[in-house]
């Protein structure tokens, strides 16, 4: 309740900066102390305590940890000069497609050969 007065006035003060940051403080204060309060329950069951969920059994164990990032790391894109972003741009090609001022200089979609922008879709 007393965010709530304290933005207000900062908002009759016309202090948006301060009633933003006062805003953006209450929210994460109020969801920390709600996590806090749960703790050491991640997920509170209905059905009764035995079928919720704590920090000890949600826990990965070290081979599923393992795995996953096994997983991730062969699965994350990377983008480098051999390979295609999802427009068909190359990674650091900027002899064939200009750096990012001259495109902007352009328009944005005009090609810096002075094309029209338009590619063939292959």
């Amino acid at each position: 309740m007393g965010a709530v007065i304290a933005v207000s006035w900062l908002l009759h003060e016309r202090l948006e900066g301060w009633a933003f940051v006062a805003t953006a403080v209450t929210i994460v204060l109020v969801t920390a102390t709600r996590l806090l309060n749960l703790y050491p329950r991640v997920m509170v069951s209905s059905l009764g305590p035995a079928n919720g969920r704590t920090i000890d059994n949600a826990a990965s164990g070290h081979y599923t940890l393992r795995l996953m990032a096994i997983v991730a790391a062969i699965f994350t894109p990377r983008r480098g000069p051999h390979r295609r972003d999802l427009r068909g741009r190359g990674g650091g090609d900027t002899a064939e497609h200009g750096t990012h001022a001259e495109l902007l200089a352009l328009g944005g979609g005009a090609t810096p050969a002075g094309g029209s922008g338009s590619r063939e879709v292959s």
